[in-house]
């Protein structure tokens, strides 16, 4: 709770202060980067994402070695690391706009 409340007081003084700001909250749970999939009450948790962001998600097996991502899994991989790519390429925040990962 602490973090989320101290990310929405960050962004919200940039914002006041007219530097662009995104926030974004991750709760995506999959079944190959879950560290406990027999407990049900283990949703996302801090770093969960990062094999997302870095395209790695297909080779990573917490909790349970049989477990396969999903294709919704790979993705969202793949438009994080399509995202990062271009912002890294244009080197402009306002690239990301143009990146719907939304949908």
């Amino acid at each position: 709770m602490l973090i989320i409340k101290h990310a929405a007081t960050e962004a919200s003084i940039k914002y006041r202060a007219g530097i662009p700001t995104w926030r974004g909250r991750y709760f995506a749970i999959w079944p190959n980067l879950t560290p406990f999939p027999n407990d049900s009450n283990v949703g996302a948790y801090r770093g969960s994402d990062v094999y997302l962001y870095l395209g790695t998600a297909k080779y990573i097996h917490l909790g349970n070695r049989t477990a396969k991502p999903t294709e919704a899994e790979l993705t969202l991989s793949s438009r994080y690391v399509d995202a990062w790519l271009t912002f890294a390429e244009v080197s402009h925040v306002d690239t990301l706009l143009m990146l719907d990962l939304v949908n």
